[in-house]
């Protein structure tokens, strides 16, 4: 039987038992895309998740804890903060903006050769990316388990985009990805 891809995200967080996440994970065949917080990945806990067909993201805030839009010199740094701890051969290809797109977003995920992703007002129809924030393992199991009955095949949000052959550009910004007939 043909499945439909749906991309499904989730944001790392140091309160997350990932080990546990992974080692189930890989009993399901589903592939997810893992969006890094500011805490940043061990190196052998990155390695484990690419290894595993999963793929690495990157989440900054674009705003300074007093509200104002930050810098793109400190959005920048966030970047760069975030990328320390992984392996050379880890390049996220994707970058979520906390607290909103700002002007300077563009031009700093540009610079950084990152896609911006943008959430979906349609997830299931159109967009074919569900995000589930900072959820607990229990809850992404148990979403994986609900999506893969209900006929989806989880990809990463690279492999959805490539499926639905949509050719990625640094800087520009995706909340969907129609399949091909819905594209003009």
């Amino acid at each position: 039987a043909r499945t439909t891809p749906i991309a499904l995200t989730v944001t790392l967080t140091e309160e997350q038992d990932a080990q546990r996440m992974l080692d189930t994970l890989e009993k399901t065949d589903a592939r997810i895309t893992f969006f890094l917080g500011g805490e940043g990945i061990e190196p052998e806990q990155a390695h484990r998740i690419t290894e595993g067909g999963h793929e690495l993201a990157l989440t900054i805030h674009s705003r300074e804890q007093l509200g104002g839009l930050l810098s793109r010199r400190n959005m920048a740094a966030q970047i760069l903060t975030a990328r320390s701890g992984l392996p050379p051969r880890v390049k996220p290809h994707w970058l979520r903006l906390e607290e909103g797109l700002t002007g300077g977003s563009y031009q700093v995920a540009k610079a950084k050769n990152l896609a911006i992703l943008a959430e979906s007002d349609d997830t299931l129809r159109g967009g074919c990316v569900m995000d589930l924030g900072s959820a607990s393992v229990d809850e992404v199991l148990v979403t994986v388990n609900r999506l893969q009955g209900q006929g989806y095949r989880l990809v990463t949000v690279s492999e959805l985009a490539k499926i639905r052959s949509v050719r990625l550009k640094p800087g520009q910004r995706y909340s969907s990805f129609p399949p091909e007939e819905k594209r003009k």
